[in-house]
């Protein structure tokens, strides 16, 4: 069976559409509503919803809490939210799962810090399903808004 998983994009509030991962041209926003989305996507059935905070991965922490929080709270009924995207921290994680967050998508802070306690805590409390992502592009592993000059070699992740 497949299951296809639509994705939200948020920059600046809105949905965004962007080419090669690139955060600052060729920019498409379709949609000024985040929650108008997400409703769309469980209206034609979707049982599972990616949203991603991209000025959260770019800044390094959470921007657009209070537009994913309301799709979490709306939606995490319907189908099951995951994010990622400026998830460094464990109390962000932490709120965003206590408002009915299913899958919490780590990247930069499992690769930026592989092994520490900051992470094993991280991965010790989160949900069963928690994944770890590692974007890539051209053979290099991008971490940090996509589109960082600094590569970590990456050989396994794991969040146990």
């Amino acid at each position: 069976m497949l299951d296809l998983i639509p994705a939200i994009d948020i920059k600046d509030g809105a949905c965004v559409r962007l080419v090669q991962g690139d955060l600052d041209k060729n920019i498409t926003v379709y949609s000024k509503d985040p929650r108008d989305m997400a409703r769309h996507w469980a209206e034609l059935g979707a049982r599972r919803l990616h949203v991603v905070d991209l000025d959260g991965a770019r800044r390094g922490r959470s921007v657009n809490h209070g537009v994913i929080s309301d799709i979490i709270r709306d939606f995490s009924g319907v189908m099951e939210i995951d994010l990622g995207g400026g998830l460094r921290d464990l109390d962000t994680i932490e709120s965003y799962m206590d408002a009915g967050l299913a899958y919490a998508v780590i990247g930069t802070a499992a690769i930026t810090q592989p092994g520490t306690a900051r992470l094993r805590r991280m991965a010790g409390r989160r949900p069963p399903g928690s994944t770890c992502s590692i974007l890539r592009r051209s053979s290099r592993r991008m971490t940090r808004r996509r589109s960082s000059t600094r590569i970590f070699p990456v050989t396994a992740c794991s969040a146990a």
